[in-house]
């Protein structure tokens, strides 16, 4: 009988060891999961980072072609239209783009035609989209107020260094500008 115990208890000690043994390789097998996942999340990390530099320097690519475009549009005798046009839709992003901001003030300043800058700086209290024409497209457009879309602080720095740097006096287009910084303000108050 004792030896029946023995052996009993020899088999509860040996299926206890098995048990142990199982759980130690079902802890092993799960830290080993843990691991293979860390080291999938890291490749995967790894993986969109790439993908991200790659978007990011797209996005640069483009920005500078449009910027190019930009810079050619007014370098270029283009069609009065097409500077209003452009005059007005750009206001809306010269925050995000200083150098063009720069060049936008100082086209704008030093642009021949009055009537022109008067438009673009035109600020009423409503505006619409008018129609215009060119060969046989017609769409509809801002003609007049550029002060409506963009950033009055950036602007009026932007402006202010114009100034300090290349004027010893203000003359009608200096002023005009000036006031439709102001006025926008005075809108954006009310």
């Amino acid at each position: 009988m004792k030896v029946k115990k023995k052996k009993k208890i020899m088999k509860m000690k040996k299926k206890k060891k098995e048990n142990e043994g199982e759980e130690e390789e079902k802890v092993d097998n799960i830290n080993n999961e843990e691991i293979q996942k860390e080291q999938n999340s890291e490749e995967e990390k790894k993986k969109l980072q790439e993908e991200l530099n790659f978007r990011l320097s797209e996005i640069a690519a483009l920005e500078k072609l449009f910027l190019d475009i930009i810079d050619q549009i007014f370098d270029l005798p283009s069609p009065h239209m097409t500077m209003k046009i452009g005059f007005i839709y750009l206001a809306d992003v010269l925050e995000f783009y200083p150098e063009l901001a720069k060049k936008y003030i100082k086209l704008l300043i030093e642009y021949g035609d009055n009537n022109i800058r008067r438009e673009v700086l035109e600020v009423q209290k409503s505006y619409e989209e008018q129609e215009y024409t060119i060969n046989c497209y017609t769409e509809k457009y801002k003609f007049c107020g550029a002060p409506y879309f963009w950033n009055q602080l950036v602007i009026a720095g932007i402006f202010r260094d114009y100034v300090i740097e290349n004027l010893e006096r203000f003359e009608s287009a200096h002023l005009l500008i000036l006031h439709s910084i102001i006025i926008h303000q005075e809108f954006n108050e009310n």
